[in-house]
């Protein structure tokens, strides 16, 4: 509901395709600074009162925001500002969510729950555009934003609910001294490394399309918030299936044909919503996209946890994290500039080219081991 209402704000205040880029890039950027900070800090602390804290602070920025837009006082500089401060919770929070997720489950249930929380977040993408899309359209953005922030507290009081047993922290090593020792172990271990890259491509190529749906849905459908959320709602049906399939028994058991295959769609799905050209085609190749991409980044997901070993999880994941979120503001400030000069259609053509480059190298890198994943067993 958030993403639907501030994009259309933006727009609303006269911004253009660059600002749509230049706001997800003031959300995500502090991913891309300080996610191997966010990773070492949840190796060393409690996960469960580390997301209380950062959600904490990020519903009240939220509703800053939906309180100055209900007073006229909310300008484009005013709210890309407040959306970077808003974004400096996710670092944290990011990577102590997904860590503590195997600290509930275990590793032997660990890529069904990934997939689980996966579908748990996807559906709330398909539910969440939708009421957004007719909120807008009736009480405005203003108060689109009210309830997404209200939605943002009880996140907190879920959390606050949780009790657990948490394993003991990892050696308290010197701050330098830990995310060297998890940049080290990633680049180390061959499959997590090609993951990581893979998850960074997709992140900078692919992923920047999200910021452009409104301006996507204004000027090249005609549309208004109702086909906007719509559109928003379409990645996420697509999103959840991704999610679903990330859990099935072939995925699990060949992750890396999986992958292959989910890097493909999102290709696949990307080039069909940019030459399609009506409403129908692009819901169509967004819930390619939808599928195709959190599939593998479920898939992905799992892989790199099982890979690393406790000590260093936290880490792995905020490095995780930071090439595949990081990347994402990058791609969208210079997709930005790219879609008012050369229009929004070559923003997601660049995507689909890249995920099809993506996937192929993918399986290059990996050849080997993919050849002994589709072997009978």
């Amino acid at each position: 509901m958030q993403t639907v209402a501030m994009g259309w704000l933006m727009l609303e205040l006269g911004g253009t395709p660059f600002d749509l880029g230049l706001i997800n890039f003031a959300q995500l950027v502090p991913i891309l600074v300080l996610g191997v900070v966010g990773g070492a800090v949840s190796d060393r602390v409690n996960k469960r009162w580390l997301l209380i804290a950062a959600q904490s602070g990020a519903a009240a920025i939220n509703l800053l925001i939906a309180l100055l837009t209900l007073a006229g006082l909310i300008t484009i500089p005013t709210l890309i500002v407040l959306a970077f401060i808003s974004g400096l919770a996710s670092p944290f929070v990011w990577p102590a969510f997904q860590a503590i997720i195997r600290e509930l489950v275990g590793p032997d249930e660990l890529r069904k729950a990934i997939a689980l929380n996966a579908g748990r977040f996807n559906l709330a993408r398909i539910l969440g555009p939708t009421i957004a899309g007719g909120l807008v359209a009736v009480v405005g953005t203003a108060g689109c934003l009210i309830v997404g922030s209200v939605a943002l507290s009880g996140v907190v009081f879920t959390v606050w609910l949780v009790r657990y047993d948490p394993p003991p922290l990892g050696p308290q090593l010197e701050w330098v001294q830990a995310m060297t020792e998890g940049l080290r172990y990633a680049w180390r271990d061959r499959q997590i490394r090609a993951y990581l890259l893979a998850a960074g491509a997709i992140g900078l190529l692919a992923m920047p399309y999200q910021a452009f749906i409104p301006a996507y849905s204004r000027d090249v459908l005609s549309a208004g918030p109702e086909a906007l959320g719509l559109l928003f709602t379409s990645v996420g049906i697509g999103a959840l299936l991704g999610a679903i399939s990330s859990g099935i028994r072939f995925a699990t058991k060949r992750p890396l044909s999986s992958s292959f295959a989910f890097l493909v769609s999102t290709g696949i799905g990307l080039g069909l919503y940019t030459v399609g050209g009506s409403l129908i085609v692009a819901l169509i190749g967004l819930m390619l996209v939808g599928l195709g991409s959190i599939g593998f980044l479920a898939t992905a997901n799992a892989s790199v946890q099982l890979l690393a070993p406790h000590a260093v999880r936290g880490r792995i994941i905020g490095i995780w994290i930071t090439v595949n979120a990081g990347l994402m503001p990058i791609g969208s400030l210079v997709f930005g500039r790219v879609a008012e000069f050369s229009g929004l259609q070559l923003v997601s053509i660049i995507g689909a080219v890249g995920c099809m480059i993506v996937a192929l190298l993918f399986a290059m890198v990996l050849k080997t081991s993919l050849r002994q994943e589709i072997r009978p067993v």
